[in-house]
């Protein structure tokens, strides 16, 4: 629970508080809804990678920041550094892969099954959590 406070705050240094509901925590700056923040989980070259994804509004990524993961030290493990991370930053979720395939996220060099694990979670996951984010306004 801290370490999640911790994480979300980071990415959300405006946060004055968050809700958890139906696996998505809705970020708030005091009354006021500025985000929302999910788990992602990918299946890299050492196993799962957890991914906490942020998004500003239902199209654009806050950011990511990779919670755990068992990649390849010095290869895979370059998943968690700013170089990578970064990339995720404003961007489209339609958006979110590799520049090869049209999209704005390059993979690292010689760790492309770990790169393409945390874009494809992250898209994937996404796409998904804002449905449920948008039939939730809906029904509210």
């Amino acid at each position: 629970e801290a370490q999640t406070e911790s994480m979300l705050s980071e990415m959300f240094p405006e946060m004055s508080r968050y809700e958890l509901s139906d696996d998505i925590y809705t970020i708030y700056r005091d009354e006021d809804e500025i985000g929302f923040a999910f788990i992602a989980i990918g299946k890299g070259y050492g196993g799962d990678i957890d991914i906490l994804v942020g998004l500003e509004n239902d199209t654009t990524l806050k950011g990511i920041t990779i919670i755990s993961h068992n990649e390849t030290p010095g290869l895979g493990t370059r998943i968690t550094e700013p170089s990578f991370t970064d990339m995720f930053v404003g961007v489209n979720i339609n958006d979110v892969a590799l520049r090869k395939d049209g999209g704005q996220i390059d993979a690292i060099t010689s760790s492309t099954i770990s790169s393409v694990a945390v874009i494809d979670a992250v898209r994937a996951t996404a796409v998904e959590k804002v449905k449920l984010i948008k039939a939730s306004e809906e029904g509210r």
